[in-house]
């Protein structure tokens, strides 16, 4: 670095907070180190900082998010990660999103506990929830069973547990056999493969927060430090980060750096040897939430989203994943979504992983749409609404604000029809219907796009139909409507394209729904049917869900302004 060869001197404290101190002593008088680097551990960073104040030599990227660190601010501490918390508020917010409200916490009872804890509450506390039970273990661990039953009584949909890997382990295993069902969220201080290891087969489901490498790091430059696939990953992705950092800082120094020094349990610069860093982490670590910034790891089968080249995660984080087609953690709002194909979508949705909001104006249907997606493993939350009624819809965009904080996909699929010719429908019914399937959409999708322009991210997706493209007597007003849908689908996409925000629509043909049911029981349309459309059958309304679910993805990320037909070859043949 400017000139000069940095050498890396480390010594292992075991992690034993009472050897740290020795040892960066040992760095600073014997070894002249200019800066102390990543030390592990929050006891070992707290038992190190009355020295390094002392003797006025800064200690880079200590590996700990603990709040002493931060407060009060020392102005020889320079930390680079976040703090436990807002990683676990971040955690926190991943579970709401996904619609869990019951929320524990089993926590070792230290300062590196009670600093989750403390984050935990808070985050709680912002939400307007209650916490569901906590439970806190003296080190070194004794007998847990008392704090297992009373998180299990509490029947909690998700647990955070905070320890270490060991102490963790024990903790879920525990829970487990008391017969928990929860989802378990550690922090990143566990993000090693011999825990998920040592937990065997109760790591199915875990989540591990992580902090990743921030954007200033290049693909290229990521794609150097990562080593061959199975090489063990002790400590994640904030190594890497650290790491550029620090090798960055450095060479700007110039040729005579000063005092200021590094540690990695316990680990010194000092200028002369052979430059010795090497930032390591495994690909299979790297899982974004673009949205949120936090990266979960989670050790299970059907849940592997997210699990992306490290390449093409820096790339395309916002976009694409190892599963382009994954919505988790989205956030998704469906219109007229307690019936039909409105039913269908949300179900689509719910099974690629997004939380959907079921709106309709029928209360007991909404609920049982909703009950329906959670039977079938899917997070939804209920929404009565008319989407005509103006104060209405901005009550429920300020209700989703106010609980999800974001808006990642809408979906706006209630609409009317009124089939009957000219001379029955005036201007009235015209009006009539162009509030429902033209004014109602554009109010929604203004509303959307207040909120998707805050994470600059949004996919916002038009029910139409092919009667947009195409009329047949005695239908005269439903055509003109969703041709206007067709060409407000374009205009908003024009409009918010640089916003980050994607607006597509489906033009379904013929589905078998409960509104078109006399037409499905009528032998003649079917056999017109099987004439007139390329696949010569009805749809099936589980058939829409698949395009919605290519709209509102990454997959999709390049497409805008663009109207799928999905109508078994209607279009295309005659």
């Amino acid at each position: 670095m400017g000139g000069r060869r940095i050498e890396l001197v480390t010594y292992d404290d075991g992690f034993d907070a009472k050897r740290t101190p020795d040892n960066v002593r040992k760095l600073i008088q014997e070894d002249k180190v200019f800066a102390l680097f990543m030390v592990r551990g929050t006891p070992q960073n707290e038992s190190i900082l009355p020295i390094i104040n002392a003797e006025k030599i800064p200690l880079v990227a200590p590996l700990t998010g603990a709040i002493t660190l931060h407060r009060p601010v020392s102005r020889y501490v320079f930390n680079v990660r976040a703090k436990y918390q807002d990683e676990v508020a971040r955690a926190i917010n991943h579970l709401a999103t996904s619609g869990m409200t019951r929320i524990a916490i089993f926590y070792a009872n230290d300062g590196f506990g009670r600093d989750v804890f403390e984050g935990y509450s808070t985050a709680l506390q912002a939400r307007g929830v209650q916490p569901a039970a906590s439970a806190s273990f003296a080190r070194p661990m004794g007998d847990i069973q008392a704090g297992v039953a009373a998180i299990n009584k509490a029947n909690p949909q998700a647990v955070l547990v905070i320890g270490s890997g060991s102490e963790a382990a024990r903790l879920i295993k525990e829970l487990r056999r008391g017969g928990s069902q929860a989802q378990f969220v550690t922090l990143s201080n566990n993000a090693a493969d011999s825990f998920i290891k040592e937990l065997g087969e109760d790591a199915h489901g875990l989540i591990i927060t992580q902090v990743v490498p921030g954007h200033q790091l290049r693909p290229d430059e990521h794609r150097q430090r990562v080593p061959q696939p199975g090489t063990a990953a002790r400590r994640g992705p904030e190594q890497c980060r650290h790491g550029r950092l620090h090798v960055g800082q450095g060479a700007g120094r110039g040729p005579a750096p000063g005092r200021a020094r590094s540690d990695a349990r316990a680990a010194g610069w000092r200028a002369g040897g052979p430059a010795r860093l090497r930032p390591r982490r495994h690909p299979d670590q790297l899982q974004p939430d673009a949205a949120y910034g936090l990266v979960v790891r989670r050790n299970v089968d059907r849940v592997v989203h997210w699990q992306a080249d490290p390449l093409s995660t820096l790339r395309y984080s916002r976009h694409m994943a190892t599963l382009p087609f994954s919505l988790e953690s989205r956030v998704a709002l469906v219109t007229g979504g307690a019936q039909g194909l409105g039913q269908a979508i949300a179900a689509g949705l719910a099974q690629a992983g997004a939380h959907v909001i079921v709106a309709a104006r029928n209360a007991e249907r909404v609920q049982a749409a909703v009950a329906l997606l959670a039977s079938a493993g899917g997070s939804a939350e209920p929404l009565v609404l008319d989407v005509t009624d103006a104060a209405a819809v901005d009550a429920a965009f300020a209700r989703i604000d106010a609980t999800h904080g974001r808006l990642d996909i809408l979906v706006n699929n209630a609409g009317a029809r009124n089939r009957s010719n000219m001379a029955h429908l005036d201007a009235a019914d015209l009006r009539e219907m162009l509030e429902t399937n033209l004014v109602a959409p554009y109010a929604l999708c203004r509303h959307a796009a207040q909120l998707m322009r805050r994470g600059r991210y949004g996919r916002i997706v038009n029910v139409s139909s092919i009667a947009g493209q195409v009329a047949r007597a005695n239908d005269v007003l439903y055509p003109a409507t969703k041709g206007g849908l067709d060409a407000l689908t374009r205009a908003m996409a024009a409009d918010l394209g640089r916003d980050g925000v994607t607006v597509n629509a489906v033009a379904p043909g013929y589905f078998a729904t409960e509104p078109n049911q006399p037409m499905v029981d009528d032998a003649d349309v079917a056999a017109w049917l099987r004439q007139r459309t390329a696949l010569g059958r009805w749809g099936q309304p589980e058939e829409i869900a698949g395009a919605v679910v290519f709209l509102a993805s990454g997959a999709a990320s390049y497409i805008t302004g663009h109207v799928l037909a999905v109508d078994g070859g209607y279009l295309a043949h005659f």
